[in-house]
């Protein structure tokens, strides 16, 4: 999605996402679809009821997150793999510490 320079990007975006999550600036979070936006508020619904957002309320707000369980597992492959090749470029036969030349 290309934005349009007369457009605010912030509301092209939510507009074209319409389901987000947004972070309070008293750091709680809140699942959310866009309703409509005001000149300085946002129309939400969440699970909980439908809310009239105040922007400056909003710390930020989070589009797409990467999944914690599929980044701690990918984050356990790349340490488990780079402690076996520290394992091996360590101690050789005389007990010398080797690192690859760049």
């Amino acid at each position: 999605m290309e934005p349009s320079d007369a457009r605010d990007l912030g509301r092209e975006v939510l507009e074209a996402q319409r389901r987000f999550d947004v972070v309070l600036l008293t750091g709680e979070r809140w699942s959310c679809e866009l309703l409509t936006w005001g000149e300085n508020e946002l129309l939400v619904a969440t699970g909980m009821g439908r809310y009239l957002l105040p922007k400056h309320t909003i710390a930020y707000v989070v589009l797409e997150e990467v999944d914690d369980d599929l980044l701690d597992a990918d984050t356990a492959a790349v340490m488990a793999t780079d402690s076996t090749s520290v394992a091996t470029s360590i101690g050789g036969e005389d007990g010398e510490i080797s690192a690859p030349v760049p």
